[in-house]
């Protein structure tokens, strides 16, 4: 008999009362008291909820560091879960982020990598949900960003995608989403993938007035809305070659903490949800950002443009049945090493082709090798790339040839560019850079049997980059 879908069960849902689903059973005696106890084995998630908040720079969290009461409810859930402390994403922009967070795949490999309407993601590309719905998950994505909608092809694997673009957030309406989403999974009692992708903190800020007041306070002039306001015109005027004040720089990043405090609620709310549902016990819980942001740290406002870790620094929480309290660093966790590691603290396999590796090891507790980040912008035009690690970071302009090399543990602001000091190293970095390219452009938009085949020392460079999609070579075998 075939299920209904999610979409049918929703209507039925409607005029059902609220239940809650029995506890899962774990480690039980059986009625024999002569027997020995089996192992208990460790507990693991049931179901998936994922949730992106958009524009979301690591240290405005304060269990990164802000001072501000910004987060409450994140902090709480980093001392009851895992918090990495180095996570990156591949793009400082939304579209080629999301594909390469459910595709482990690079934007190159995805093919998601310019503003054109056009760079949607293939059909060819197994996404997660996919991969989910291949394992008898419902899949539901409630989404309120414009790059990230059945029109750019983020659809595929999910069973229902509720979309609604826009460009200032309306958590109202994504609660609504979500008790629908969960009323009709309790229902069926099903495994559950719920994918979440919020718009705020992004601009314009906006925040709510209590919000508003929480992080700026009482500002000089008295009128919060008439500075509040100021800044933002001032935003726009800076885009036109104008100065910004020190004073309207610091009321700008205030509104966009208010942000985050508001954008913070929201995971409350929804998690409460998730809770009143009887499905938060069982489910892994992953927050993160598709990027950071800028505020004149290298001169420019917003995202998209520069690969400076403002842009791509992002904060990544797990909370869920068998992950123990800890702060861990990953050697450099990566956007597309999300998706693997889901798969194997849920204890499923990870599809062929994919390129990340899982972080799960990193969560319980064990030491990873270190692997490397590669990161790119082609928005409006631009031709950037960096590769990163847990040291050095390279910067490229594809356009000029011009390169930057920052040694991040004596200069994490990335301040001082040691590339004309560090000539050896820059050159051997930009060939490492320039090998992972030739990787990619050998790859194909995520389809395995599009694979290249490498020689050996290709793929051993590719390992030691932390490449781990790279197919082991015939010669190594021999």
């Amino acid at each position: 008999m075939q299920r209904p879908s999610l979409a049918a069960s929703l209507a039925r849902h409607a005029a059902l009362a609220s239940t809650l689903l029995a506890s899962a059973l774990c480690g039980c005696r059986g009625d024999d008291e002569g027997a020995p106890e089996a192992p208990v084995a460790a507990p693991r998630p049931r179901h998936v909820v994922w949730i992106v908040l958009d524009t979301l720079r690591a240290d405005a969290l304060g269990c990164y560091g802000n001072a501000r009461a910004t987060s409450p409810v994140l902090d709480e859930l980093a001392a009851r879960g895992v918090l990495v402390e180095d996570a990156f994403a591949h793009a400082p922009w939304t579209r080629p982020s999301a594909a390469s967070m459910l595709s482990s795949l690079h934007p190159p490999e995805h093919g998601i990598r310019s503003e054109d309407p056009r760079d949607i993601l293939p059909e060819a590309v197994l996404t997660l949900a996919e991969h989910f719905r291949a394992h008898a998950f419902r899949t539901a994505a409630i989404s309120e960003n414009p790059h990230v909608q059945q029109a750019t092809g983020f659809g595929q694997g999910f069973e229902l995608f509720l979309g609604k673009p826009l460009w200032q957030s309306e958590p109202a309406w994504m609660l609504e989403q979500a008790r629908a989403v969960l009323g009709a999974v309790r229902e069926s009692k099903e495994p559950l993938f719920l994918y979440v992708h919020a718009l705020d903190p992004h601009d314009p800020y906006e925040p709510s007035e209590e919000d508003r007041r929480a992080i700026l306070g009482a500002l000089r002039s008295g009128d919060a809305d008439v500075d509040a306001g100021r800044a933002l015109r001032r935003t726009e005027r800076l885009l036109a070659g104008e100065a910004l004040s020190s004073e309207d720089l610091q009321v700008l990043r205030g509104l966009y903490e208010a942000e985050v405090r508001g954008a913070d609620r929201f995971v409350g709310e929804l998690l409460e949800l998730v809770r009143e549902h009887g499905l938060l016990e069982d489910a892994l819980v992953l927050v993160t950002s598709d990027h950071g942001e800028e505020f004149l740290e290298h001169g420019a406002l917003r995202h998209g443009d520069q690969l400076y870790d403002e842009s791509l620094r992002v904060p990544l929480l797990f909370s869920g049945p068998g992950l123990a309290p800890r702060r861990v660093r990953a050697a450099l966790a990566r956007h597309v090493d999300l998706a693997p590691t889901v798969l194997e603290l849920l204890d499923l396999p990870q599809p062929e082709g994919w390129r990340g590796r899982s972080l799960a090891p990193a969560l319980r507790g064990a030491t990873q090798q270190p692997a490397a980040l590669y990161a790119e912008t082609r928005w409006r035009e631009l031709g950037r790339a960096a590769l990163r690690g847990e040291r050095w970071k390279l910067l490229q302009d594809e356009r000029t040839g011009e390169r930057a090399l920052f040694d991040l543990s004596s200069d994490p602001g990335e301040t001082r560019d040691r590339a004309a000091a560090e000539l050896v190293r820059t050159e051997e970095l930009a060939r490492d850079l320039e090998l992972l390219q030739r990787a990619f452009r050998s790859a194909g938009s995520g389809d395995p049997s599009s694979a290249p085949e490498y020689d050996r020392a290709t793929w051993e460079a590719l390992q030691k980059l932390g490449y781990t999609g790279a197919p082991e070579p015939l010669s190594k075998q021999r």
